[in-house]
């Protein structure tokens, strides 16, 4: 039969399961939360959605031109290093 028991120890397996819960929604909240939070800051300084083709670039100081990040832009005094993949041996 019903004890007062097995009762309490009821109610506390119930009281531990909804806290439980409770924290993992809170953590899910505030995961979507700090994602949104970087969404806005790369919308706001305009960077957008990272692609599989998005390439980083830096001006050049010597040209002021804008070359890629790990690129050249073929003038003999950039300070920038020549890009191994497009060097020539």
């Amino acid at each position: 039969m019903f004890s007062f028991q097995k009762l309490a120890v009821f109610a506390v397996i119930l009281a531990v399961l909804w806290l439980g819960f409770r924290f993992v929604r809170n953590l899910e909240r505030q995961q979507k939360e700090r994602e949104s939070v970087r969404r806005r800051k790369r919308k706001w300084f305009g960077l957008g959605p990272r692609t599989a083709g998005e390439v980083e670039m830096q001006s050049c100081p010597a040209c002021r031109n804008w070359v890629a990040a790990d690129g050249h832009c073929g003038r003999s005094d950039c300070p920038w290093p020549l890009d191994r993949h497009t060097s020539a041996s």
